[in-house]
């Protein structure tokens, strides 16, 4: 049922002899005063509370558009910058429920004018908002927009595939309804999915919970042939029973596709196929819980991270598989990860230092400390170069290091230029998560706040702290952060469930996803297709891609080419 328009302004402008019009407009209804007054009443009756008298004002507005197209003109304006509806001026407009029509009747209105090939759009609309609205229906969007932004619109939807060529930013928030995204939940976990990945070629993903079991999941449809319905592209192929504790971790091999998986029983195991059956080839004994696993870039060592101060680097010799033990922290190890090269390996620990390992051929040595910081290091990440390492604390602080390369007599001397150090500005509360993009020249950080920030690598500049070139506020704490293997895109997963992908530096935009019924805690990308998967407490893992229809094919185009 219609709602009495409630702004006081509307009024007014239906008293005034020029209905508030630009000048424009007011000039073309010079000695026009019963179509002044026709337009008047339309207006008046088409938010009337009585459903009689709002179909009678519609009707009056449809016909006054077929026989006067100054009245179309001055009917559709809010869908021109210049026009008198609510905009933000230059190429931007607002499509809200009012101030002039109902935002489903405009949208009518707008589909009858291009039928008479009159475009109603202004000729500089490029970047469209719509908020706030109960509407279903949208104006017909012109090609040329090049942002779209829709939020708190939980009715609009699309039917048929929206095409948008032009489009470059896209952002959906508060309106499931035009969410672009198809999901299908992956259920037989009977604890938190707690653990995704994938495996090198994208054929396989493995999924790990709290209910200590690894599934192993087929991709039964090649690329050319899947649809967006995962449930009949995806099949769990094989069950892996041996931990006596939740999965926590697991990552694939990029080298041999064995699986390694961690447990807080205190084992990281390797699973492997053979003759199509998978099985457990080795169990790594540790003595606290395990809590990470990291394959070097070539796949020939393990590194793995317990409830203790030593990094532990695994290889296969004539005897099987031996531990090298790296110690130096003086507090809990945190986190681990490899340099492209594979011959650096940074630390993170309990001890508030981000250190830096470097094997000379004969073992790992101690490099030095990367990042002192007042509080836990819980975060750690290089660059897809090699040549700079990010950390997050629980101090609130997030830090971008420059790693020198070179030979190894160099990297021991100097593993980090004194001083060159960046401090990421704008945090409050622990930094959980740090990742570059991609393409090494965005990072993006998520902290106990709720803010996802993303920040520039841009080259030298001698600044020694670096504000956010955008920020995304999440309504609850930000539980998991992934990269996408497309430039400046980032998936984020919630307490509160919903998926957000970001795309962009310095105009992020951001789509939510919604489907899960608890914290997401495990975000995977496909490594080649606009796929991702999500772990939840919901015992669910959740495959998603751009829908078929609506928004989805928008959407996909801008997952897969990120920013340029």
């Amino acid at each position: 049922m219609p709602i009495p328009h409630p702004d006081p302004e509307f009024e007014a402008r239906l008293r005034s002899d020029d209905l508030g019009l630009p000048p424009h407009l007011v000039a073309r209804l010079e000695g026009r005063d019963d179509l002044r007054r026709a337009l008047a009443t339309a207006l008046r009756l088409v938010w009337s509370p009585e459903t009689w008298a709002a179909r009678q004002g519609e009707e009056l507005c449809r016909a006054l558009c077929m026989s006067e197209p100054i009245a179309t003109e001055i009917l559709l304006s809010p869908l021109c910058p210049t026009g008198n509806g609510p905009t933000g001026g230059g190429d931007r407009v607002c499509l809200t429920d009012g101030p002039w029509l109902p935002l489903a009747l405009l949208a009518r209105l707008s589909t009858e004018a291009l039928s008479r090939d009159d475009d109603p759009w202004g000729s500089s609309v490029e970047k469209i908002e719509v908020r706030d609205t109960r509407t279903t229906l949208l104006p017909p969007l012109p090609d040329r927009v090049r942002a779209l932004s829709i939020a708190r619109a939980p009715a609009l939807g699309f039917d048929a595939p929206l095409e948008l060529p032009a489009l470059e930013s896209l952002s959906v928030t508060d309106a499931t309804c035009a969410e672009p995204w198809s999901s299908s939940a992956l259920g037989g976990h009977r604890g938190w999915v707690s653990a995704i990945g994938w495996h090198p070629g994208g054929r396989l993903a493995a999924t790990g919970g709290t209910d200590g079991v690894v599934r192993i999941w087929g991709d039964l449809l090649p690329e050319s042939t899947a649809d967006d319905s995962a449930e009949d592209g995806r099949t769990s192929i094989a069950v892996l029973e041996g931990h006596a504790r939740p999965v926590v971790a697991l990552e694939w091999n990029p080298r041999t596709g064995a699986l390694a998986t961690a447990s807080p029983d205190g084992t990281v195991r390797i699973w492997e196929v053979s003759a199509g059956r998978w099985r457990e080839r080795a169990s790594l004994v540790h003595a606290a819980e395990v809590t990470m696993v990291a394959w070097s870039p070539d796949g020939l060592r393990l590194a793995t991270v317990s409830d203790d101060p030593v990094v532990r680097v695994w290889g296969i010799g004539k005897e099987g598989w031996g531990a090298e033990e790296l110690a130096g922290h003086g507090g809990l190890v945190q986190r681990v990860a490899w340099a492209p090269d594979g011959v650096r390996l940074a630390s993170a620990g309990g001890d508030g230092t981000a250190r830096l390992w470097i094997d000379g051929g004969g073992g790992f040595e101690a490099a030095g400390i990367l990042a002192e910081h007042d509080d836990w290091v819980r975060a750690l990440a290089w660059s897809p170069d090699g040549t700079e390492v990010v950390t997050g604390s629980d101090d609130g602080t997030a830090r971008r290091i420059s790693v020198r390369q070179g030979t190894i007599a160099r990297l021991r001397k100097a593993p980090a230029r004194a001083g060159d150090t960046i401090r990421l500005a704008g945090h409050e509360g622990w930094v959980r998560a740090v990742t570059f993009d991609r393409s090494g020249t965005a990072i993006a950080t998520a902290a106990d706040d709720g803010v996802l920030r993303i920040y520039a690598v841009a080259g030298e500049n001698g600044e020694r702290e670096c504000a956010p070139e955008s920020s995304v506020e999440h309504p609850a704490r930000i539980t998991a952060l992934a990269p996408s293997p497309a430039p400046h895109v980032f998936a984020t997963g919630d307490d509160d469930g919903t998926l957000r992908v970001v795309r962009g530096i310095r105009e992020a935009a951001g789509v939510e996803g919604h489907g899960h019924d608890g914290t997401i805690g495990a975000i995977a990308w496909h490594p080649t297709r606009t796929e991702l998967w999500t772990g939840s407490a919901d015992r669910t893992a959740r495959v998603w891609r751009p829908a078929l229809g609506g928004l989805g094919p928008v959407w996909g185009r801008l997952l897969a080419a990120g920013e340029g």
